[in-house]
Order: structure tokens, then sequence, then C-alpha cells
């Protein structure tokens, strides 16, 4: 090396993967309430805050009478039935409707009338069709749910001829009390009261 050259200045010394650094790194600084003194960092996530239940909508130029009960399996009321306290719950809103059932209000909703209706045997739940397969609608009082698979929440139904099963003797294993997947419900499901 000549006198007119410099030293060069000295390499940092390498460091092992396994040695600590010279310097500490900090990896996450939380801000400091949610860090537990104490131990490793122990990070509390707040529970995402609870929505308030939905309140039905409720519709006060609803229809108010009833004048015909079922399609000749249940005579005619004597008088004609007044409503009030009418509301709508969008089929949807399935917490809604089993926490209303759960409390004793019964609802009527509508579903899809396939051919195999008329030999559905009391306490089974009902495929209905898909929505461009239905031959008609037809109204049913929810008045229970459950929860089975594959489809998760079911609502207990009562027909138009009651809870008794069919009257004639071709049909003697029909009728009765069914149950419903929610989603098989469409359009909304009515709530109300006789006045």
């Amino acid at each position: 090396m000549g006198a007119n050259q410099s030293a060069l200045p000295a390499a940092p010394a390498i460091q092992d993967d396994d040695a600590p650094p010279a310097t500490p790194i900090p990896m996450h600084q939380p801000p400091e309430p949610w860090v537990v003194p104490a131990g490793p960092p122990v990070f509390r996530v707040p529970a995402p805050p609870v929505p308030p239940p939905r309140e039905p909508e409720v519709f006060p130029d609803f229809p108010p009478v009833i004048n015909r009960v079922g399609n000749g399996w249940v005579a005619d009321p004597p008088n004609p039935c007044l409503l009030s306290l009418k509301f709508r719950i969008t089929i949807e809103d399935t917490d809604t409707i089993v926490r209303l059932l759960a409390n004793g209000v019964p609802l009527m909703g509508a579903l899809r009338m396939g051919a195999l209706f008329a030999y559905l045997k009391a306490m089974q739940i009902y495929y209905a069709p898909g929505p461009y397969k239905g031959l008609w609608a037809h109204v049913v009082v929810l008045h229970g749910s459950g929860f089975a698979s594959p489809k998760g929440t079911y609502y207990t139904c009562r027909n138009s001829y009651g809870y008794k099963v069919h009257g004639y003797y071709e049909k003697k294993d029909t009728g009765g009390d069914f149950n419903i997947w929610s989603s098989d419900l469409y359009g909304f499901v009515y709530g109300c009261e006789l006045a």
C-alpha cells in the first residue's frame, strides 16, 4: 500500500441468526390500554356490537277481514274475523321470526304448492318447488320452529284443515301440522291479532 492510500473502514460484524440483534427491533407496539403488563403482550379484541332486534314493520292499511277459512275441509267462520296489529317481516330475517314464534306470536306465511303437497304426512318437512315450478301459493299459519340439516331453520305450520289428519280414507295418513324450511317461504311473513 502506498502512503497516499488511506486505510479502508472496518467491515461491520456479522451476526448469526440465533444471536439477538444489537438493538431490539420492535415488531408491534399496540396502544397502551390493550397490553397486559405481565408476560407477552395479549391483545383483547372487543366484541362487535350486537345490533338491536329489528322491529316488525306495521301496516295500518292491511286488508282487515278474513271471510273464509280452508278449502272445504273446515267450515266458514260464523262471523268474519277483524284483524289488528298488522305487521310484516321479510323471510330472510329468521332471527326475528323465530323470536316471535318462541314468544307465542302466530305468523302467516306463503309457500309454493307442488303436486306432492296433498300427500304430505304430519310433521314431515315439505320441500317447496322452485320459484318457477310452483303451481299456486298457499298461506299457512306458522306456530313453531326448529333447526335441522341440511337447510337449517324450519317452521312448523298449521294447514287449512287444522291439526287433524285428512278426512278422506284414500289420504288417511296425510294432513296435520307439517314443517317447511325457512328458505322455502317467499315474500313476507305477516303477523296480526284478532280484534
